[in-house]
């Protein structure tokens, strides 16, 4: 063997040993318990408060969601890992408790006005639930949840409230 060829052989067992080790890794994280309640729950940097005004401050309406009369609130849930960074954001639920955030079934007995109308009211849908995940993509580390004085991963629920005035 010459000096090119152990190095390149040197390159692909490192190569392996560092795939091997993000595997274990990832494997070891996704076979951790993942808690509902905890002692001491996940918290926004700063408390409850803060979590309303960064959502608040960072939230932008749809243009598509407001030109069509779209509100309401969106459930995000996620999970605060033991380093408090956030994973795997994604809408759990949408309520019309303040108004229409459900997406309508588009059929085909639908006239060709009524379909349209449907298909950029679940446009506007989309857009409000896709902003709510990139606000909770955007967040700071939580102060993580604890469980017997050992952080913990826990899944945490907010809403996000849409509301046009």
């Amino acid at each position: 063997m010459n000096v090119k060829n152990i190095s390149l052989s040197w390159m692909r067992l490192m190569c392996v040993a560092v795939i091997a080790l993000i595997s274990m890794n990832t494997m070891a994280q996704k076979d951790e318990k993942i808690f509902d309640i905890v002692e001491q729950m996940p918290q926004f940097p700063g408390g409850d408060v803060k979590l309303m005004e960064f959502v608040a401050h960072n939230i932008r309406y749809p243009e598509i969601a407001t030109e069509n009369g779209v509100q309401g609130r969106v459930l995000v849930q996620f999970i605060v890992e033991k380093d408090g960074s956030l994973t795997t954001p994604e809408v759990v639920a949408t309520s019309s408790g303040i108004g229409e955030v459900i997406p309508i079934v588009v059929t085909s007995k639908m006239g060709d006005k009524e379909r349209q109308n449907a298909e950029t009211h679940n446009a506007g849908v989309k857009a409000l639930r896709d902003e709510a995940i990139r606000v909770i993509k955007s967040m700071p580390k939580w102060t993580p949840g604890k469980q017997r004085g050992k952080e913990v991963r826990c899944r945490y629920t907010i809403p996000v409230t849409y509301r046009l005035s």
